[in-house]
């Protein structure tokens, strides 16, 4: 109950804050978004490289099987 209330009041004052200085908002947001976009780029590449790494290792693919 009271991670509720506080998560409640944070959006709340956050709500606040982003009606009084909404380009401050709009900074912020925008960095949030390119960050994601950066931890999400690595963890693809980072997929990317273990894929091609195990496909390496010996793993029978479609087109040796007769597919």
């Amino acid at each position: 109950m009271v991670a509720g209330s506080l998560g409640g009041l944070a959006s709340l004052i956050f709500g606040v804050l982003l009606i009084l200085a909404p380009m401050v908002g709009a900074i912020v947001l925008t960095l949030w978004l390119g960050a994601y976009a950066v931890v999400f780029g690595v963890l693809m590449l980072v997929a990317a490289y273990k894929l091609a790494t195990h496909r390496s290792d010996g793993v029978v693919e479609a087109e040796d099987m007769g597919a």
